[in-house]
């Protein structure tokens, strides 16, 4: 099953190496796509191309993920939700999507994504273990 990701963050940023990994220990048939837009004023404006185009490519679904408050200063006053939905919907509407499209859902991470990380142990040791050289993170 292919699933598309559009998510905050540089070709290399954190996103584009988790969340595969952790949509593949969800369920390990997901085939992930994954669309870095560098920035959250970014996301929020080309978000619909990219998810019209990650369903053109064959994914069954696409997950468009945001910070609510990204790290490097983009805070957009206090951060809210309704607000970058709002943006998020229009951007769907101009590339021809519904916003209420099954296929699409909008993910907000209030705290980032690395916080996410620290959360599991378990998901962190996993991800930095070779077989040859496991790692436990306590």
């Amino acid at each position: 099953m292919k699933v598309g990701f559009i998510v905050e963050c540089g070709p290399e940023g954190a996103e584009t190496k988790v969340i595969p990994y952790l949509a593949r220990m969800l369920d390990n048939r997901i085939e992930p796509d994954v669309v870095p837009l560098e920035r959250k004023p970014v996301l929020k404006r080309e978000c619909g191309g990219w998810a019209k185009a990650l369903l053109e490519r064959g994914c069954s679904c696409v997950l468009i993920i945001w910070d609510l408050l990204p790290d490097w200063g983009e805070y957009e006053g206090k951060g809210c939700r309704h607000d970058d939905r709002i943006e998020i919907a229009e951007s769907l509407k101009g590339a021809g999507l519904k916003p209420a499209d099954n296929r699409i859902r909008m993910i907000c991470i209030e705290k980032m994504l690395e916080a996410w990380l620290i959360a599991d142990e378990r998901a962190l040791s996993a991800f930095l273990s070779a077989q040859a050289h496991p790692v436990n993170v306590p």
